[in-house]
């Protein structure tokens, strides 16, 4: 990012002058209070916000330079981790962890073992047959983890994904991200929770009223 800003009609500014390279397979923390602009961020960075100034690149393009097909392309080199989770109701939790599988075209049942090895791992080996409808907040957490790192993302982006578990479950999830970020993944994870920074060693990234402001354990 090159002095990205992003206005909101009702919040101008949400995001302000923000300069920030995040090299190929590092793994960071965006901290900040509520409200500083974690989530606009994040939605920079999987292109589903366009910046009102400055200039965005992902994986060396230009973000807004890109066709509809290479836009396509480069979000299927994401996973994303989103608050709201965004599950398929109608879909089991099995269907919605294999989605991303599907739609790059590979062959689900030849990936059967590692899809049910990935709902184990995260807790949820008992519910493949589930709706999401039948699970916790913590649970469709998990499952949504579990569905953006299915297809191992070049660049993978977790919004609070520890906000509605456990301590156990949040610090293996954390473990999680460091397998795939061991395997080549980038790993960019907004976060509030103090805990979490002071136990990982990785940078931390701090907006404070939509700025760069403090960089803890700056980025390498």
């Amino acid at each position: 990012m090159d002095q990205v800003t992003v206005d909101y009609p009702a919040r101008p500014g949400i995001i302000r002058d923000v300069s920030l390279n995040l090299p190929a397979g590092s793994f960071t923390f965006v901290t900040g209070p509520s409200g500083a602009g974690k989530t606009t961020l994040l939605k920079l960075m999987f292109l589903g916000l366009k910046p009102s100034a400055g200039r965005l690149q992902i994986f060396g393009r230009n973000a807004y330079d890109l066709s509809r097909d290479q836009k396509a392309y480069v979000r299927s080199r994401l996973g994303v981790v989103f608050q709201d989770f965004r599950l398929i109701d109608h879909m089991s939790i099995y269907d919605n962890v294999a989605l991303p599988l599907r739609v790059t075209g590979k062959d689900v049942k030849s990936e059967r073992d590692y899809v049910q090895e990935l709902l184990y791992w995260v807790g949820l080996g008992d519910y493949a047959n589930a709706k999401p409808e039948e699970l916790s907040g913590g649970q469709k957490q998990r499952a949504a983890i579990a569905r953006a790192v299915i297809n191992r993302p070049a660049l993978l982006l977790a919004d609070e994904p520890t906000g509605n578990v456990d301590d156990g479950i949040g610090l293996k999830l954390i473990r999680l991200f460091e397998e795939l970020n061991k395997l080549g993944t980038t790993v960019v994870v907004a976060t509030h929770s103090e805990s979490l920074l002071q136990r990982f060693e990785y940078p931390a990234i701090r907006l404070d009223g939509g700025r760069l402001a403090v960089r803890e354990r700056d980025v390498a």
